[in-house]
């Protein structure tokens, strides 16, 4: 009988190299088969998790939370003083820091070829409650075409009235502003 177990597997022997090759090349196959299907699934997998992001619930934010990113958008700007355009109160939100800055100096006088008048009513100690109107004539459509057309932001008729009050000899106006409000919270538990 061990005879018998020695010539099957001496018998195998000389056709096994064949037979190994082609059992590794169905594996090699099998497996690559096996591979493209879990791609398959992982990418459907993918897929559906997008999807879910989309409709699941959000985490409330906090004030806090909430404040620092409205700050980094920039909506979070504040004006040191209150400026008014032709009466109406000026939202800082769509402008740039350096307009803030040049528009919280200006002083009081006739700019721009009489265009635009600046008055600064200074109030509270040191100027803390000064407000700042800038006037111009915009009553029929000639007039506000006009006046759109030299300045058709608030940034460049800040900037030139900043320029007419150098020419003109004007110092800028440095009065101390309202603070920047701030916000304190406490920590989550």
């Amino acid at each position: 009988m061990a005879h018998d177990s020695f010539k099957s597997t001496s018998s195998s022997s000389s056709t096994p190299a064949a037979t190994t090759e082609q059992l590794l090349a169905q594996t090699l196959a099998q497996l690559t088969a096996q591979q493209a299907q879990m791609t398959k699934l992982m990418e459907q997998q993918a897929e559906y998790n997008k999807a879910a992001l989309k409709i699941a619930p959000r985490r409330k934010k906090s004030m806090a939370e909430y404040l620092s990113e409205r700050q980094k958008r920039g909506m979070g700007k504040f004006l040191p003083h209150v400026v008014y355009q032709n009466g109406r109160e000026v939202n800082p939100a769509g402008l740039a820091q350096e307009t803030i800055d040049l528009l919280d100096t200006v002083a009081s006088g006739v700019y721009c070829d009489g265009l635009v008048q600046v008055v600064r009513v200074s109030d509270g100690p040191e100027g803390i409650n000064s407000r700042i109107h800038l006037m111009y004539n915009n009553r029929s459509t000639e007039e506000r075409m006009q006046f759109y057309m030299r300045f058709p932001t608030l940034t460049k008729l800040v900037k030139d009235i900043i320029a007419d009050m150098k020419v003109n000899g004007v110092e800028p106006v440095r009065e101390k502003g309202r603070e920047a409000p701030q916000y304190e919270f406490p920590e989550a538990v």
